[in-house]
């Protein structure tokens, strides 16, 4: 029997290139449930494979997925409050994350959509739901902009 290999948040932001003064460990990244207000360590949390290379972090009292770390897929269009990119992986996080590097602490804000599943991506053709607008030309044959 073949284990599946999950990914873990600690490498993708490893991978990503980043250069921090210390190295990146699930124990110094902090979150809490909402469900059940419980603060933890990502280190904490149970991981569990998903579909396609996921992996998923579900709060250590066993609530909810609190993130879920996916490859990242080029032909995919982005879609907002979904989650972070992080070169070749995205992380979804439907919780806030603290990153703790020494003195410095970063902050990975909640995903909105970070949980929900592909077939309930937004259907409207623009992120920001806004019509597109068309280029006219003005009577004297400059560029202006008007909306649709």
């Amino acid at each position: 029997m073949v284990l599946p290999t999950m990914i873990r948040v600690q490498a993708v932001l490893a991978y990503a290139g980043l250069e921090p003064p210390a190295p990146f460990d699930d124990e110094w990244m902090f979150t809490a449930c909402p469900a059940c207000a419980t603060p933890q360590s990502l280190a904490e949390c149970t991981l569990r494979p998903g579909e396609a290379g996921d992996t998923h972090y579900r709060c250590k009292n066993g609530c909810q997925d609190l993130l879920i770390v996916s490859p990242a897929d080029d032909a995919a269009k982005p879609w907002p409050g979904r989650g972070y990119r992080f070169g070749a992986y995205v992380v979804r996080n439907a919780v806030q994350v603290v990153v703790v590097l020494g003195s410095i602490r970063l902050s990975l804000l909640a995903s909105t959509a970070a949980l929900l599943p592909e077939t309930d991506r937004p259907s409207c053709p623009r992120p920001s739901g806004l019509p597109r607008r068309r280029r006219r030309r003005s009577p004297n044959g400059n560029r202006r902009i008007a909306h649709n």
